[in-house]
């Protein structure tokens, strides 16, 4: 286009992707877990809502984020909401489907191999702090 200047910015990170979702029979093996067993295993609540009929809980591990349909009603949903991050973890899963790669891919903690570095606790030194001072 005449009299627009572009600006080409150098490339400052670069990965390669290397991480893969779970297969089909992998999701499977989810039927009849609760949302706790999930939890336990690694897996990070994302959202939890309504799709159709359907109770949902949106799980991610890694890259990919995963659409668990569990076997509540609207008023276990509602509870359930109210009391995240507890709340639904004996949700029974129904059914599962790989919704896509995650939201968050854009922040430098979750690398293009799935792994996923945890976010360090700003808190501690602070707390501990706290707690030496209480001891005396």
């Amino acid at each position: 286009m005449p009299g627009v200047e572009i600006t080409r910015l150098p490339i400052r990170y670069n990965e390669t992707f290397t991480a893969v979702p779970m297969d089909r029979a992998e999701q499977d093996a989810f039927v009849g877990k609760t949302i706790g067993e999930l939890r336990e295993a690694g897996y990070e609540d994302r959202e939890i809502g309504t799709e159709g009929e359907e109770i949902v809980c949106v799980m991610r591990k890694g890259l990919f984020d995963y659409s668990c349909v569990v076997d509540a009603d609207f008023d276990a949903h509602e509870k359930a909401r109210e009391e995240l991050p507890d709340g639904g973890k004996d949700f029974v899963i129904t059914g599962v489907c790989l919704r896509g790669i995650t939201g968050e891919f854009v922040l430098k903690r979750i690398h293009t191999d799935g792994t996923v570095e945890e976010i360090p606790d700003t808190c501690a030194e602070y707390a501990d702090s706290i707690d030496e001072v209480s001891e005396k």
